[in-house]
């Protein structure tokens, strides 16, 4: 009979990840990083936030924007799957500081943010 090591999927894990690690050098994921966090101007973004004195701490607009424009590049437009994604997939968990916008969250700021042509 063979002897094979046991399985035990009910335990506890603690795991070491550095995101900047998960992210990567010279990858995309990587410059959209530094290009949304260190780089652009997204005072834009920032004005439309009336939430200083009342009301739940905003995801920041970089944070999100990474999220965004990443899963687009992937090919995953839906904000259900994006904030699925956020929960599951090492690269989202990195660009989204390892936070978990919840989809409506995804959605009404792409579709707040729109741009009418």
């Amino acid at each position: 009979m063979p002897n094979y090591l046991t399985d035990n999927l009910n335990q506890s894990v603690f795991l070491d990840i550095n995101y900047l690690d998960v992210l990567g050098h010279n990858t995309f994921e990587y410059s959209l990083y530094k290009l949304l966090t260190e780089t652009l101007d997204l005072s834009e973004f920032h004005q439309r936030y009336k939430n200083s004195n009342v009301g739940r701490k905003a995801y920041p607009p970089e944070l999100l924007l990474r999220v965004i424009f990443y899963a687009y590049y992937r090919g995953v437009t839906s904000s259900r799957s994006i904030g699925r994604l956020c929960k599951t997939d090492l690269k989202f968990m990195a660009l989204a500081e390892n936070r978990q916008p919840h989809f409506a969250t995804i959605a009404d700021f792409v579709s707040g943010h729109c741009v009418d042509y």
